[in-house]
């Protein structure tokens, strides 16, 4: 394992997405309402991922109703 110099934020954002053209959009919806919600929160910690509020871009009228409702208790 390499370990970088303390003086180097070795910090990384990763994002989620549901792609329009999913080949599997139910599946892709039920992995994003199990990361934003409780359990899949405990097991990011559980590794050391530290989660922060969530931010959309793109057309937020597009976002399931059952994501939606995981990103505003998020807030």
């Amino acid at each position: 394992m390499v370990k970088p110099p303390s003086e180097i934020d070795a910090k990384a954002r990763y994002t989620i997405s549901i792609l329009n053209n999913s080949a599997n959009p139910a599946g892709a919806e039920r992995f994003v309402r199990f990361l934003l919600g409780s359990e899949g929160q405990a097991l990011l910690q559980q590794h050391g991922l530290e989660a922060v509020a969530p931010t959309v871009s793109g057309d937020a009228a597009v976002i399931p109703a059952t994501i939606q409702s995981l990103l505003v208790r998020a807030q």
